[in-house]
């Protein structure tokens, strides 16, 4: 498929609308969600269906748990580092976090844990799953204390309590917690407003909220905890705007973008690292993304990402498109994505 220009609403809008209406009729769908649609130089497309698990019609301006489409955020960050010379993605870990230096896991480096072949112990994931009564620190320190389930650099095994580790080298090397820095050096500078760490206890405002009782549990723990891995709360607006910016950077253009990541970084990111398992899938990982990811049209050079809450995001950087989905539909099924991306794609050939 030749490189799309603009995002034609009157071909994909209609097409995306009827995708959410035979997903719902299949029970493939359950509550509400959001898809954006843009590419570098168009108008972004957003179109809602059903309704958020308090039972409002969902609108484009619902703020939903990204869960793991929260990594690629924080893997940004921690390159960020690298561009600026503070972090060497190859130098253990240990020697920005002592602490961390222990029980084998002396030469982890920050590289390790962006392609998830750390061997990172899957005890030390405190943070989703039953409700574990800890504080942001104590899940940090679950994942500082950790020991390991295999020789780091050995093997893929998608694992989420690195990002911890992660944040927190963003932490002590910026000298600003995760959680601001992600405002200051992301999310800020592109006018992301809506998106950012929710840690009070109150529920946020535009709240979309989880269509199953096990997914509002999880929902509350991860983003009460301000989780590296899972925490993030933001808009489907938002999740088009951050992939579009990644676009610009691999090449497209910038206009008044700013840039995220200087461009032999984000390729980089989108080199392939390691070939794993994941989920009954063989699947290729970068720094921080799957690579390729669902759909039968986009290119191989993809970053992809998908979250327990029915989250998924693509960034085609050969082709020039952005598709943010956001639902309420905890483990959504795979067919979901591949349908989103096929129609996306579908419309713009």
């Amino acid at each position: 498929m030749a490189r799309p220009g603009h995002i034609v609403g009157e071909q994909l809008g209609p097409r995306l609308a009827a995708l959410f209406a035979a997903c719902t009729g299949d029970g493939l769908l359950r509550g509400g969600g959001a898809i954006g649609a843009a590419t570098l130089d168009g108008e972004p497309l957003t179109v809602t269906y059903g309704a958020t698990a308090a039972g409002e019609p969902t609108r484009v301006d619902h703020r939903f748990l990204l869960t793991s489409v929260t990594k690629p955020f924080t893997a940004i960050q921690v390159l960020q580092l690298a561009d600026s010379g503070l972090l060497d993605l190859s130098a253990p870990v240990a020697a920005t976090i002592p602490e961390f230096g222990r029980h084998g896991k002396e030469q982890i480096t920050a590289w390790h844990l962006l392609t998830h072949t750390a061997g990172i112990a899957a005890a030390a994931n405190t943070a989703e799953g039953p409700a574990a009564g800890l504080t942001p620190r104590e899940h940090l320190q679950a994942a500082l204390d950790a020991g390991l389930d295999f020789a780091p650099g050995t093997r893929f095994e998608y694992c989420s309590p690195g990002f911890w580790v992660l944040a927190e080298l963003v932490s002590r090397l910026s000298g600003r917690h995760y959680t601001d820095q992600l405002v200051s050096t992301i999310t800020g500078p592109l006018g992301m407003a809506d998106t950012r760490y929710e840690l009070q206890e109150e529920t946020p405002e535009r709240w979309a909220g989880a269509h199953a009782l096990t997914g509002a549990h999880l929902a509350e723990q991860v983003r009460r905890a301000g989780y590296p891995a899972g925490g993030i709360v933001g808009t489907v607006g938002d999740l088009v705007a951050f992939g579009r910016a990644l676009l610009a950077d691999g090449g497209g253009g910038h206009g008044a973008a700013p840039r995220l990541l200087a461009p032999a970084t984000l390729a980089a990111m989108a080199r392939p690292a390691i070939d794993g398992r994941y989920q009954g899938r063989t699947v290729t990982w970068g720094l921080g993304w799957e690579l390729g990811g669902p759909g039968d049209l986009r290119s191989g050079r993809t970053l992809f990402h998908y979250g327990g809450s029915g989250t998924g995001l693509w960034v085609d950087l050969d082709q020039g498109v952005v598709i943010a989905l956001l639902t309420t539909s905890w483990q959504l099924d795979w067919q979901v994505y591949d349908r989103v991306a096929n129609a996306v794609y579908g419309a713009l050939a």
